[in-house]
């Protein structure tokens, strides 16, 4: 069953097909949001796609938009966490896990404006050990710092009741 919306809300164009644990992230100042990857079901495919909605949240009608990148494309996942770094205008994506129990630690991002703006993915490696693998956690962008803060999150293998949940945060 759909959800009902008043007559007088306008529906966005096209956009994402429905999944589930994808990743999202806001920009408030140009009022976007972006959705990157997710399931197609509990069991079903992984996905890497990246869409944006421009006009989220003010425009009278919102729409959807494909967004093409290239560069060191993230894997396919579910869970991952995505922050937007409205300073230098750019995606940064965090860990997540595939369908069958796969978990990653990786870190990637994209630029979004500006001279490096070729929507080019790029694999980022920190400076000193991260948090481990894993996929639920939620991440936030501070500018002043330039820096992502990553809390909790969960480990596999789901299945076999063997899973970790974190309770630890990291800058």
């Amino acid at each position: 069953m759909e959800p009902i919306a008043p007559a007088d809300q306008p529906k966005p164009a096209a956009g994402p097909s429905p999944r589930l644990g994808a990743a999202v992230a806001y920009d408030a100042a140009r009022d976007r949001l972006f959705v990157f990857g997710g399931g197609t079901g509990s069991m079903g495919a992984d996905l890497d796609d990246l869409w944006v909605l421009d006009g989220a949240a003010r425009a009278p009608q919102p729409s959807w938009k494909l967004v093409t990148a290239l560069g060191d494309l993230p894997s396919p996942r579910r869970g991952a966490g995505l922050a937007f770094d409205g300073r230098e205008d750019r995606l940064i994506l965090f860990g997540g896990r595939t369908g069958d129990g796969a978990v990653f630690d990786d870190v990637r991002v994209l630029a979004l404006a500006g001279p490096a703006a070729a929507s080019s993915w790029r694999k980022v490696e920190p400076l000193s050990s991260g948090p481990s693998a894993r996929f639920g956690a939620a991440v936030a962008y501070d500018t002043a710092s330039q820096r992502l803060l990553v809390y909790g999150g969960s480990t596999g293998p789901m299945a076999e009741g063997t899973n970790y949940v974190f309770s630890d945060a990291w800058l």
